[in-house]
Order: structure tokens, then C-alpha cells, then sequence
């Protein structure tokens, strides 16, 4: 037993041995290692080097071929391996699941890997896979889904970091957002460019985000009407809600009720469709465009290019394992949908 503790202590050093080796440069990318006699010497038998060197093959910092020998991998975990970071699952929250699917798609065009983290608010054998993963160099960089308290564990993490939300005074740390103030603005040009100034607003319960808050800057700027009892505040889980309430703004006297909504949750559109029918007003809503998605509703989508965002964090990482240095934040511009296929169509 004593030999068998003895011979995984040792072994667990030259992971370590190895492991510091690669991630600090000294042997770099493609390196071939000395022969393993060559660890025997300091770190024990030949069953201690296998195990070792199993463990890192595992992660994904050796790779071995015969007749080639065992040589540092050519892309190791450190510097290919991406952590993405979700409260809950990801298919709960539509952003959640759109930002997935754009940095899964970023990672496979840069050849590198997505290393995906579910559940983190519930489940602490998972927050323990993360710590230890970026602890031990299994990964690169952390992207965090959801917003980040100043206080939050995911900030404590040594690895570079990118989270949602305004910039925060911590170290490497990235913060990525949209410009929402500009999201209001063009789609209060785009409804008042149609006749509209009496208007609706839909988005999610809290009633003090940023998209909120610049709608009610921009209506009252421009003197628009949009009274508070206008202003649904809803939860993603009360979407059976949305239709009626579309409806009965419908069912009001021609010149009372709106002839223009804003949507500022792609959770609730087609919900916001559904209780319009055929109704014949303009529409904006907020979209998350990503890789795969053929929706379409009857309205006027304005959003944010995750994948555009995704490919501007992935490089900011790349360039931090470069130089050192993290970006403190990237800002999204609002995009309408043709404007997001002219520039899909200008990429291919």
C-alpha cells in the first residue's frame, strides 16, 4: 500500500514536472521528450513514468505515435482549450445557448477545443472541475455566460477571463457587451421612420437593464408616447402571458392604442407576434444572431453578431498568451438582419 501511495506521489510530480515545462515554453509545441528512462532516474519505475505520461496524454499536452516517440502536442491545452461557463443549462436561457453554439463554432474554425461547464449554480462537483481544469493548465481562458458579481468565484480564476457585462476593476479580466443605448436609438429611428409614436415595449423582468433604461431615455428624448402601463416587464417562464396582453393592446380603439412595438427580449417575439396576428404596425425586435439560425418573424430583427463577438474574444485571449496583455472590454454594435447577411455574405 505505502509503495502504491509512494509510486502515485511520484507519479503526480512529474505530471506536474511536465506539465510546468510546457506551459511556461520551455519545451514548446511539437518537442520531442527525451526517452523515458530518462525520467526514471529522478521520478522512479517504469510504471510511475507510464502513468504519468498517460495523464498527459489524457489532457492533452503529449501526443505519442510509434516510430515518432512521445512530443509535446502540437496543440496543447493551455493555449487551444477554451472553458465556457453556465449558471445553469445552457438551453434554458436562449443568450446562454446562442453564445454556445457561436464560440463552438468560433473554436472549430480556429482549430481549437470548447470545454463546456453546466450548472454551476447547483452543481459543486462541476465549479470543482472548472477550478481544477484551469488550475491545472487544462484550459486556456474562461468565458463566462452569465453576469459576474465583483465578488464572484469565476473572477478568482487565474486564467484570463472574459465575462458579460460592464467593465470590471479586476485582473484579466474582459468584459463583452452590446451597445444598447444604440440598440434603442435604431429602433426607435426605424418605428418612428414608419409612422409609429405611440409604443409598446416588451422585454424581460428587469425593469433597470440597460436596454430598458435607454428606451425610456430615448422615448422621453423624443417625446414619444409610451406610457408605464405600456411597459411589460415579463419573465421567460410567463411567455403563456405575452399573446394575451399583445392582444388586448390590439383590441383598444384605433387611436388609442399602439401603432409600434419594441421587443427587447428574442424570447418573447414570437409570443408578441402570435397575439398581433395580422395586425398591421411596425415591430422591432432584439436578436442574437449566430451560426444556424433560419427564424424569421413578422418583424423588424435588430441584434448583436455573437460569432463576431466570439472571434473578437478568441483573439484577445490569443493575444494575451502572446503578449501578456488582456483587452479590459469589447462593445458590439447593433446590427438589422440585412445588414448582418451583407456581411455574412462579404465573409464567405
Amino acid at each position: 500500500m505505502k509503495n502504491q501511495i509512494r509510486d502515485t506521489n511520484r507519479s503526480g510530480k512529474l505530471v506536474e514536472y511536465i506539465r510546468g515545462k510546457i506551459v511556461s515554453g520551455e519545451w514548446s509545441p511539437g518537442m520531442k521528450l527525451p526517452v523515458r528512462k530518462h525520467f526514471e532516474k529522478d521520478f522512479g519505475a517504469a510504471n510511475t513514468v507510464q502513468s504519468a505520461f498517460s495523464v498527459l496524454l489524457a489532457e492533452g499536452f503529449l501526443t505519442a505515435a510509434p516510430r515518432v516517440g512521445t512530443c509535446v502536442s502540437t496543440h496543447p491545452p493551455h493555449l487551444n482549450r477554451i472553458g465556457i461557463a453556465i449558471a445553469r443549462n445552457e438551453n434554458e436561457v436562449r443568450y446562454w445557448q446562442e453564445l454556445v453554439n457561436a464560440a463552438r463554432a468560433v473554436a472549430a474554425e480556429r482549430g481549437m477545443e470548447l470545454e463546456i461547464y453546466r450548472n454551476l449554480a447547483s452543481s459543486a462537483p462541476e465549479w470543482e472541475r472548472l477550478q481544477n481544469d484551469a488550475l491545472n493548465f487544462r484550459i486556456s481562458a474562461v468565458i463566462s455566460t452569465f453576469i459576474c458579481s465583483a465578488d464572484s468565484e469565476i473572477l478568482k480564476i487565474r486564467l484570463p477571463k472574459a465575462v458579460p457585462g460592464l467593465p470590471l476593476e479586476t485582473t484579466n479580466t474582459l468584459a463583452f457587451y452590446g451597445d444598447d443605448k444604440l440598440l434603442a436609438v435604431r429602433g426607435l429611428d426605424y418605428l418612428q421612420q414608419h409612422g409609429a409614436d405611440r409604443i409598446a415595449y416588451f422585454g424581460n423582468y428587469r425593469q433597470e437593464s440597460a436596454i430598458a433604461r435607454a428606451f425610456r431615455e430615448e422615448v422621453n428624448r423624443r417625446n414619444l408616447y409610451c406610457p408605464e402601463d405600456w411597459r411589460f416587464y415579463i419573465d421567460k417562464n410567463s411567455l403563456d402571458v405575452v399573446p394575451k396582453i399583445a392582444k388586448l393592446l390590439m383590441s383598444l380603439p384605433p387611436g388609442e392604442r399602439p401603432n409600434g412595438i419594441f421587443i427587447a427580449d428574442d424570447n418573447f417575439t414570437a409570443a408578441v407576434a402570435e397575439g398581433l396576428a395580422n395586425a398591421d404596425l411596425p415591430v422591432v425586435s432584439h436578436y442574437n444572431w449566430t451560426v444556424g439560425n433560419n427564424e424569421h418573424f413578422p418583424a423588424k430583427c435588430l441584434g448583436y453578431d455573437l460569432k463576431d463577438m466570439m472571434n473578437k474574444i478568441f483573439e484577445a485571449f490569443r493575444q494575451y498568451h502572446k503578449t501578456g496583455t488582456l483587452k479590459k472590454f469589447i462593445q458590439e454594435k447593433p446590427i438589422f438582419e440585412e445588414e448582418f447577411n451583407m456581411e455574412s455574405i462579404k465573409n464567405d
